[in-house]
């Protein structure tokens, strides 16, 4: 219980760095407190709900790998090499 709580804040606060990069880069003070606070909430539901349906960590960890490895050994190549025909 105690790794999991410490834990949220390693999971939430990066994600939701990353909603108010792609949703909110065009406000010139980001987020408000209340945009804030709900993004924050679902966030923690999200979460919560993962937590309780995955049984044991070694599931997780498998779902992890069987979704960010095919980004790492497939789409991130390409999307690097876009980037690069792109700046010359």
């Amino acid at each position: 219980m105690f790794s999991v709580v410490a834990a949220a804040p390693l999971c939430v606060l990066p994600s939701k760095d990353t909603v108010e990069e792609l949703f909110y880069k065009d406000q010139a003070d980001g987020m408000t407190k209340a945009q804030n606070f709900k993004c924050t909430l679902i966030l923690v539901i999200i979460n919560y709900i993962l937590a309780s349906l995955i049984p044991s960590i070694g599931d997780a960890m498998k779902l992890v790998g069987c979704t960010i490895n095919p980004v790492i050994g497939f789409i991130m190549p390409v999307a690097f090499y876009w980037n690069f025909i792109k700046k010359e």
